[in-house]
């Protein structure tokens, strides 16, 4: 039997589409993926990618045992600038501080 896989987000026409995830602040859209009408969240790809890329030289994330920690990288005039660039950059900003700081 298949199994599906959770970490599935497609990209179709320059569009990611967060599948079975919900970003605070990111509209829902009524949007046709894969044939089948849905009500999801996309982002465009290239702006998510970038986000991505850019995020591995602002945190290192650390297994230490049965935990994970993050090491902030970059200096926080950095992490401003790399917030600022688009909803998701900020998003990934801050979710982390988040659990940087257990809020």
């Amino acid at each position: 039997m298949g199994q599906a896989l959770e970490a599935q987000m497609p990209v179709i026409d320059k569009y990611i589409y967060f599948n079975d995830r919900y970003c605070e602040g990111l509209p829902l859209e009524q949007q046709k993926v894969n044939g089948v009408e849905l009500n999801i969240q996309r982002f465009e790809f290239s702006l998510f990618l970038n986000a991505l890329e850019e995020y591995k030289k602002c945190y290192q994330w650390i297994r230490q045992g049965d935990k994970y920690l993050v090491k902030q990288l970059c200096d926080d005039n950095q992490v401003t600038l790399y917030s600022k660039k688009s909803f998701i950059h900020n998003y990934l900003v801050m979710e982390t501080q988040a659990f940087i700081t257990g809020k």
